[in-house]
């Protein structure tokens, strides 16, 4: 009874936090429609892994894009950044807070899933929360895992702001008398 409290009050959460991105891309300002974009763009990756791979399915015909779908989300936070800005203290930490996401979130993720979908520890929930806790320190800790999507954000998100501005600066095309 427990374990399914625990899962009803993540899927509340997530619909929460949702809900919460909605209402900042609506009626925020740009930092915090920024936010709601980062926060969306954080979980596309799985949103879109899960629609792609549906739960219990062994095979789908789209294999081949298993080595970009962790990409997903790196890129989508970059371009996020890349359309909130950096020129306010308000759009930095919204970029800021885009890469802690990119960093944590498929950690996160990969700690519940582990956790819930370990039938052995079901009545064991301690156990199922010792493993949650190792598994997220494990997956937000190791180099090899954590940089390339945060190089990838990065990398993005610069391209994309210089881009921004250099195509900002040309002239509109009117001729000169």
């Amino acid at each position: 009874m427990l374990y399914l409290v625990l899962l009803t009050a993540v899927a509340v959460l997530a619909a929460l936090t949702a809900w919460v991105a909605c209402v900042l891309l609506a009626a925020a300002p740009r930092a915090g429609a920024g936010l709601g974009l980062v926060v969306g763009a954080a979980a596309g990756g799985s949103w879109l892994a899960t629609f792609l791979f549906p739960l219990f399915s062994y095979t789908s015909p789209f294999e081949a894009l298993l080595p970009v779908l962790p990409y997903v989300s790196p890129v989508l936070v970059g371009l996020a950044i890349v359309w909130t800005g950096v020129s306010t203290i308000g759009r930095v930490l919204t970029g800021l807070v885009g890469l802690v996401l990119v960093w944590l979130v498929p950690a996160l993720t990969t700690a519940l899933s582990s956790a819930a979908g370990t039938r052995v520890l079901a009545r064991d929930l301690p156990g199922m929360a010792d493993l949650g806790a190792r598994v997220f320190v494990s997956a937000s800790t190791m180099p090899e895992i954590i940089v390339p999507p945060l190089v990838t954000t990065v990398v993005v998100a610069v391209v994309g702001l210089v881009l921004r501005r250099v195509v900002g600066r040309r002239p509109t095309g009117g001729t000169a008398g």
